[in-house]
């Protein structure tokens, strides 16, 4: 007869890594505690990042998101990345583009329902500006993939994180609902007026948007935050752009990504707020393939880690990243580049 399996505690404030220690609890077997996990959660209306959240000591990365290194001269601390808020189980809807105006008696009725307070953007990286976009809003608007893959394919820029981090950043910050507009030639033929009366208004109930300096959205790009004014229903923050620096130079994606391609990944951890981690895949000879999608890092020697394994990193020329591993060809990691090694 089978052992039973220890009975998890429950999700509070008083749960500790110092006071659990799953990885004790279940040796090796990190996919039984995967199952394990998914079985309580099934069982409880807690998200399973919030459970996570409280079981990072001992554990690999991809079951301890809410960790994360830094560095401080020569020595390692390890310190907890913004955790999602406690109790806030998000909401990922995938949203289908419209087709034609709505009529003119189908707008909402104010006060049907919650209302609710939407950030648009691409938020690659979820960095320090898209921060001031995304206060004190419950639902985030996005695109995946990025709209200039389908736009002008040759230009489309490297992206700094994954869905599953963008996700996981997003709901650090408080977003409860996130809303994915899965871009493409129909979604870029829809109307600025479409996007706001349909989308933002009919289906996500927005009375309040907030977006960056410079918003531009809509067939053509026709839609700018003027457009916004139109709407009555509709109020709308405008961020400025946020600077950072002596130069006062703005935080952007794109700069953070010309900062990663000159081997700067400290102070691109700066501006992003946390540390600049890629998903990777175990090639041969445990080197660590990352899809040319990502900015990566340019050639040389970092200190970082691999999932929540401290290790020094080398950047080869073809962009693989040659690292002592143990873990078998196939499987998916994620490596943290802290800083470049002098």
């Amino acid at each position: 007869m089978a052992k039973p399996r220890p009975r998890l505690p429950p999700v509070t404030k008083a749960v500790r890594p110092s006071k659990f220690q799953p990885a004790a609890m279940f040796g090796s077997s990190s996919q039984r505690f995967i199952d394990y996990c998914r079985e309580w959660i099934r069982s409880t209306e807690a998200p399973a990042s919030v459970v996570n959240a409280g079981f990072t000591r001992g554990l690999p990365s991809r079951l301890a998101p809410c960790r994360q290194l830094t560095v401080r001269g020569a020595h390692w601390r390890t310190q907890p990345a913004p955790r999602v808020k406690e109790g806030w189980a998000m909401e990922v809807l995938s949203l289908e583009a419209p087709h034609g105006r709505r009529g003119a008696g189908s707008r909402r009725a104010s006060g049907a329902g919650p209302r609710a307070k939407v950030a648009i953007g691409t938020f690659d990286g979820v960095h320090l500006g898209h921060h001031q976009v995304l206060r004190g809003c419950d639902t985030a608007l996005t695109f995946d993939p990025h709209p200039m893959r389908v736009l002008e394919p040759r230009h489309t820029p490297a992206l700094l994180s994954d869905r599953r981090r963008k996700l996981q950043k997003l709901g650090a910050l408080g977003i409860r609902r996130v809303a994915i507009v899965a871009f493409d030639r129909t979604w870029s033929r829809v109307p600025a007026e479409d996007f706001i009366e349909s989308v933002l208004v009919d289906r996500l109930g927005a009375e309040f948007v907030s977006v960056g300096q410079g918003f531009r959205f809509g067939a053509r790009g026709a839609g700018t935050t003027a457009t916004f004014a139109r709407y009555p229903e509709l109020s709308t923050r405008v961020v400025p752009l946020v600077t950072r620096g002596p130069t006062g130079e703005p935080i952007s994606s794109t700069r953070i990504r010309r900062l990663v391609a000159d081997g700067d990944v400290e102070l691109a951890a700066d501006l992003l707020g946390a540390s600049f981690t890629l998903p990777a895949v175990v090639g041969d000879e445990g080197r660590l393939l990352i899809s040319s999608t990502f900015a990566r890092p340019a050639p040389g020697f970092y200190l970082g880690y691999v999932d929540s394994h401290p290790c020094a990193l080398r950047v080869c020329q073809d962009r693989t990243v040659a690292v002592t591993s143990t873990a078998r060809t196939g499987t998916h990691v994620d490596v943290t580049f802290v800083r470049r090694a002098p």
